[in-house]
């Protein structure tokens, strides 16, 4: 969604028992991540071009409040820009594509705790 007073995208993310967060993705006017459009769960990147993968991710929010999560795919646009199919636990919002941004999104080790 467009936000009506910036013009960025943004994605709105709920938690169970909380209200709804926003984490803001901003794109240049004009950029689109997809031929179709912005990455939705309708409007996909080609499969080919995705690298599926399980990396258990911590989210954090606008308002500094964390979250966990994982990532389940990675995609690079055309632009070079990595975006990640992201889902946050427990029961969290449906996977989204959200551009990677590594200091709101920290990968957590998979293996060998």
């Amino acid at each position: 969604m467009r936000h009506p007073t910036t013009g960025s995208f943004y994605t709105t993310v709920e938690l169970p028992g909380t209200v709804a967060r926003t984490a803001q993705q901003a794109l240049p006017e004009g950029e689109m991540a997809t031929r179709c459009g912005l990455l939705t769960w309708d409007c996909p990147p080609p499969e080919a071009e995705v690298r599926w993968v399980y990396q258990p991710v911590e989210v954090q929010y606008p308002d500094g409040g964390w979250t966990l999560g994982r990532i389940n795919a990675w995609w690079t646009d055309g632009a070079g820009e990595l975006w990640c199919r992201l889902r946050t636990l427990p029961g969290g919002a449906c996977p989204q594509w959200l551009r990677y941004d590594p200091e709101s999104i920290l990968l957590l080790p998979s293996t060998g705790l």
